[in-house]
């Protein structure tokens, strides 16, 4: 049985951070890194510090124009 995290969606939090870094911060190219934090902040109902807390909005957490 996998044990859960004490901070659900770090992983995700993380790989976003690495993907802007590595593509000079255009958000385009961290597309799927991006979903799947939403993904995850959705499956722990937000209740994580890596997640934007405006849940109830039903925005996605960044908005890629």
């Amino acid at each position: 049985m996998a044990q859960q995290s004490k901070e659900p969606c770090k992983k995700e939090a993380c790989d976003i951070q690495a993907c802007l870094s590595k593509n000079m911060f255009d958000s385009k190219k961290c597309v799927r890194v991006i979903q799947l934090l939403q993904s995850c902040c959705e499956q722990c109902e937000y209740k994580s510090t890596h997640c934007d807390d405006s849940r109830g909005s039903n925005k996605p957490i960044l908005s890629l124009k």
